[in-house]
């Protein structure tokens, strides 16, 4: 197998990681901040379970970002070693 063939197969590993992990997080987001903010589901959301909605998605989102970064150092740091 050449080079590169093998550096375009790790690619689209990568690329199908990285959206299954995307998906993985809004699931779980949705699930988790539904449940946290919607206690008694009805035919529309009050102004209140919007707001919680959209704080408990931002949270997610930042710390998934955050660990992303560091996690992405973390593989810097080891490949140069």
């Amino acid at each position: 197998m050449s080079a590169a063939l093998k550096d375009n197969i790790k690619k689209e590993i990568a690329a199908e990681l990285a959206v299954a992990n995307a998906q993985q997080l809004v699931t779980k987001m949705t699930e988790n901040c539904f449940d946290m903010c919607v206690p008694k589901p009805g035919s529309s959301l009050s102004a209140a379970e919007k707001n919680c909605t959209a704080q408990c998605a931002q949270k997610y989102i930042m710390a998934w970002n955050l660990v992303s970064r560091v996690y992405i150092t973390k593989l810097q740091q080891s490949g140069q070693r």
